[in-house]
């Protein structure tokens, strides 16, 4: 479920139109959201379901999980098969991802209009063997879901597939879940097709403005053999590549290794491109604009160590 797409830059982009939203398209469709009751608050931009090809790409990675054994614990009849698996979603749209799943053949899916944080409070989330989930972007839903999901697989070893766009891995955030050294249980699914988003509305852009990622939580000391499986599978060139670090992602050009501008200097450049293009051009002229904003000077300061940082991105000096 996810957010409304403008027309697709490059790679080099997406650091810097990340979450840039305008109010007109949060506010677009505001008296059709009315007509939908959920029991949590809801952000219209955050109301984007996941495409068909995105779990058909993973497949293969689910399977794999339920054959080595980390999903394989109640159902070890002689008649259990990868399709046996539970996966729990715990971010509800329209419902769409069950019966989406269903056609892959996992009809243990657990989707349910709840609030997962108060699920997550009371200790009430539902058993499940693969928390598969493609989380709102908005606020902070993405830490709160990837601190719940490393909890889990790190205490757990309960495993998670996540469908994020691919900025998140150059994030902060997200690396000080990772540690001082990775510790080989996760790996990255690179799609050689653009995902695009379907809102439940049938309104938003035509295009996603930004590259997805599977973000795959697989078990200690694992990635390297899912690796090596995903290159036995012997599949065509158009089919997902799998890094099982960082450094692999920024190496296969998956992830952005540029400075991203702050949100003051974003909007300012976004409004200039408005005002001289018009909104339907302005997409086509994005890459070529940012790429003059984002200097090699800014694409040195984001290698370059915090100074008031340790190792792990943590803060060692107060600001004020």
């Amino acid at each position: 479920m996810r957010l409304s797409p403008l027309s697709r830059p490059s790679r080099s982009l997406l650091t810097t139109i990340e979450d840039d939203w305008t109010d007109s398209e949060a506010r677009m469709g505001e008296h059709t959201r009315k007509a939908i009751s959920y029991p949590y608050p809801v952000n219209y931009n955050d109301h984007f379901e996941t495409p068909l090809l995105a779990y058909k790409d993973l497949q293969p990675l689910i399977d794999w999980l339920w054959s080595s054994s980390i999903c394989r614990k109640v159902k070890q009849g002689r008649n259990a098969k990868a399709t046996d698996i539970s996966i729990y979603d715990p971010y509800y749209c329209d419902g769409r991802t069950r019966s989406i799943l269903a056609e892959l053949g996992y009809r243990n899916v657990l989707h349910e209009k709840r609030d997962f944080y108060k699920d997550v409070m009371r200790n009430t989330v539902p058993e499940y063997d693969l928390l598969l989930t493609n989380p709102p972007y908005s606020d902070q839903h993405k830490t709160k879901c990837l601190e719940y999901c490393f909890s889990q697989l790190r205490e757990s070893n309960k495993p998670f597939c996540i469908l994020m766009p691919n900025y998140v891995a150059s994030r902060q955030y997200f690396r000080n879940f990772l540690m001082k050294e990775e510790p080989e249980d996760v790996v990255y699914l690179i799609p050689t097709l653009q995902y695009q988003y379907d809102h439940p509305e049938g309104t938003g852009k035509d295009k996603s403005p930004f590259d997805s990622l599977w973000f795959c939580g697989i078990g200690r000391d694992r990635a390297k053999s899912a690796v090596e499986f995903w290159k036995g599978l012997g599949r065509a060139t158009f089919c997902p590549k799998m890094a099982a670090s960082l450094r692999e992602l920024e190496d296969m050009g998956a992830i952005s290794t540029q400075k991203r501008p702050n949100p003051k200097q974003r909007r300012k450049i976004k409004r200039k491109l408005q005002a001289a293009l018009g909104d339907g051009a302005m997409h086509d002229e994005v890459k070529r604009v940012m790429e003059k904003t984002e200097s090699s000077e800014q694409g040195k300061q984001a290698d370059m160590k915090a100074k008031y940082r340790d190792e792990a991105g943590k803060r060692t000096k107060r600001r004020f």
